[in-house]
């Protein structure tokens, strides 16, 4: 799974912050849950780790360039 920071949070575009391989035949669906840490909304702030407060925009698909979906998730 990738994160996208807000870009008040600067950085990289996205991020990967979760992975679960899943093997299906062709046609087949599958629940996968990924657990994403609060460490996986964090950015190096100032002086220490910092959550970015604002929107960031979950995405998973095959790689970076391939997302198949994505959730906006906004943090205060």
């Amino acid at each position: 799974m990738y994160v996208a920071y807000p870009s008040t949070a600067g950085g990289p575009p996205e991020q990967l912050r979760g992975c679960e391989k899943a093997q299906l035949a062709v046609g087949a669906t599958r629940h996968v849950v990924i657990e994403l840490p609060t460490s996986s909304f964090t950015y190096a702030g100032a002086h220490a780790m910092e959550i970015a407060p604002g929107t960031h925009t979950l995405s998973v698909g095959t790689s970076s360039a391939n997302f198949v979906a994505s959730q906006s998730l906004r943090l205060k």
